[in-house]
């Protein structure tokens, strides 16, 4: 699970120009608009990633309430603010904690989600639904009245909702470059890579009964059909995960490496589709593409320079 917020040090104060009132603070890679005075260079703070959601009945963050309490990049005087720095007095016994200790689940900090996500039905509804000639039986509807039937009847005609996952892939919340500002000093070749600003789309093989199948998923829900409804579905679009795949023939690609890298249990592709209707078309591109940044094979996460010779 990401760390959204965690205990680390403030490394460098800087004023900004044509401001009186506030200043910019570096925690790791990050640059963050902090008001003046507040905070010192070597002060122990909260740093609290973007992408992130603060609890709005917390009073220490009334002041996110115009940002429906949401921690985006933001100006300030022209100069971009990437996270929040908070005190650590808003943390119960705050002299517990050391260096880069997660304290996500401590302040009740949730990650910004935009995968669609289905409306909650009733058991009722649900029933009617799966049984609709039994829901048009008088006796039926009549005895549903009472609680006693409704519970006896949720259990025996209403299946175990299977959770929508696959275990052996794991969702995606890459690390920024800028909270591993140290991997600088490593000496070893690397790729300098942009981590775009889309929706997460991951694609899999799995090999069940001997045969591989293939799977595809946005960051929380799979995909069953190119028809399922997803969030953009709400802004007009098709299925933006099935619609990379049929650009690119991911599903053809992973059975040629399969077959080539002699793979045994599942080989994972992950990247981010961006575009027109997604995020508001930051980059500006005309229709939509994704970049690939992970490619996993039977538990092997490959680097950018392994997977680009693969692929």
């Amino acid at each position: 699970m990401r760390k959204l917020a965690h205990i680390e040090i403030i490394r460098d104060i800087q004023p900004i120009e044509n401001a009186d009132k506030i200043v910019v603070a570096t925690v790791l890679g990050w640059q963050v608009v902090v008001k003046k005075d507040e905070f010192k260079v070597g002060d122990k703070v909260v740093y609290i990633e973007i992408d992130s959601k603060v609890p709005s009945d917390k009073k220490e963050f009334e002041f996110l309430s115009s940002n429906n309490y949401k921690v985006k990049s933001r100006k300030f005087r022209g100069c971009m603010s990437q996270g929040l720095i908070m005190p650590m007095d808003i943390l119960p016994r705050k002299n517990k904690y050391e260096i880069g200790d997660d304290v996500t689940e401590v302040l009740g900090i949730k990650k910004i989600e935009e995968d669609y996500k289905q409306p909650i039905q009733s058991k009722e509804m649900r029933l009617k639904q799966k049984h609709r000639k039994l829901s048009n039986n008088k006796l039926f509807n009549f005895l549903m009245r009472y609680e006693w039937f409704r519970n006896i009847a949720f259990k025996v005609l209403l299946p175990k909702k299977k959770q929508n996952w696959l275990e052996w892939v794991v969702k995606t919340d890459e690390i920024r470059l800028q909270n591993l500002p140290w991997v600088l000093e490593n000496k070893e070749p690397f790729i300098a890579v942009e981590k775009v600003d889309g929706t997460s789309s991951t694609f899999t093989l799995h090999k069940e009964k001997c045969k591989w199948k293939f799977y595809v998923c946005s960051r929380n829900v799979v995909q069953d059909t190119p028809s399922k409804h997803t969030y953009y579905s709400d802004f007009g679009l098709d299925n933006v995960y099935w619609e990379m795949e049929k650009k690119y023939q991911i599903e053809k690609v992973l059975r040629h490496i399969a077959k080539e890298l002699h793979a045994k249990e599942y080989i994972t592709l992950q990247g981010e589709t961006i575009g027109e209707g997604i995020q508001k078309n930051k980059y500006q591109i005309k229709g939509r593409d994704i970049y690939f940044f992970n490619l996993i094979i039977d538990g092997k996460k490959n680097n950018t320079i392994e997977a680009s010779q693969l692929l």
